[in-house]
């Protein structure tokens, strides 16, 4: 995602979040993401992805070179699933971009 305009595509290696709903690309990667959220979030983890993922909280903590974080559960069709979300800053060929990455948390 380009941090300044908020236009993103996604790149995956796995399909396994690719009915989530959310688009391959677009112009706004954070009004989509919560757009998606808000129907995709586990009920009671709903507020804290809401007051955590914005843009301002993201970039804020990744231009300062810092990894974001946040854990939640996610609806997949009939499953609730522990994700975590990652994003952080790289250098680019043309320019910084925020990579976002969202992995299944394990279950012990």
């Amino acid at each position: 995602m380009d941090p300044e305009t908020c236009k993103y595509v996604e790149y995956s290696v796995v399909s396994e979040y690719s009915g989530l709903g959310i688009p391959k690309e677009g112009d706004d990667f954070f009004r989509d993401s919560i757009r998606e959220g808000k129907s995709r979030v586990y009920a009671d983890d709903l507020e804290i992805f809401l007051k955590e993922f914005t843009r301002e909280n993201v970039l804020g903590i990744t231009k300062q070179g810092k990894i974001f974080t946040l854990e939640y559960r996610l609806r997949l069709g009939d499953l609730v699933e522990k994700v975590g979300l990652r994003a952080s800053i790289a250098e680019e060929k043309d320019g910084p971009q925020l990579i976002v990455a969202l992995t299944r948390k394990r279950r012990a």
